[in-house]
């Protein structure tokens, strides 16, 4: 006979609870900034898909998602309910949290940065990522939605470009003289056309800011 699942508050498992926005207690060492723009994104984020992402507690405050308890906030404010994925209503001015009391205060501290840090660590695959991308615009998905930035989205699509214009360095008109150079790369080697160019530049005589 098949055992009963038990379920995660018989087995200890963290459980995803409800509570007051108000009574999240931000993190006053928190190292990460959120931007505007940033926060924007996220309620942006949250519109879309729904809450995915539970904010970290315990009975010292936030752990992880001061953003999404910002972006919560201005969202709350002007009156907007929130779901989660699968359509379950949030009530108004409530958050979707985990507790994580038993970490000790190092642990505490060091997952803060943690949280922030590991996933800045990923990198791209950028053929896939052009891919994926291109896919999501033929099906007339907000593109923005993805956090990136619309220069991110044309930089990953059409690859990058940029013309320098000679005619004027130093302050100084060159009357006559006018070199225009324009390359277009693959973003992952922005940086290594910027530097040859310059360095070619350089070699001619030619220098500027």
């Amino acid at each position: 006979m098949a055992s009963t699942p038990k379920s995660a508050a018989a087995t200890g498992a963290p459980q995803i609870e409800l509570r007051p926005l108000e009574s999240l207690v931000g993190y006053a060492r928190n190292a990460r900034t959120h931007s505007p723009e940033q926060v924007a994104q996220i309620k942006a984020s949250l519109v879309e898909f729904g809450f995915t992402n539970p904010i970290l507690v315990d009975e010292k405050g936030t752990i992880a998602g001061h953003g999404r308890s910002m972006a919560l906030r201005e969202l709350y404010a002007a009156g907007i309910e929130l779901r989660f994925p699968n359509g379950t209503p949030i009530p108004l001015g409530m958050a979707p949290v985990i507790d994580c009391s038993g970490w000790s205060e190092t642990q505490r501290r060091a997952y803060i940065l943690a949280d922030n840090k590991l996933a800045l660590n990923a990198g791209w695959d950028t053929e896939m990522l052009r891919v994926e991308m291109a896919d999501l615009k033929d099906e007339g998905f907000d593109l923005g939605l993805t956090g990136f930035s619309l220069e991110e989205v044309d930089l990953t699509l059409n690859g990058w470009e940029s013309d320098i214009d000679l005619s004027e360095r130093d302050g100084e008109h060159t009357d006559g003289i006018q070199a225009l150079v324009k390359v277009k790369v693959e973003q992952d080697a922005k940086d290594r056309a910027t530097s040859v160019i310059h360095e070619a530049l350089k070699a001619a005589g030619i220098e500027f800011e």
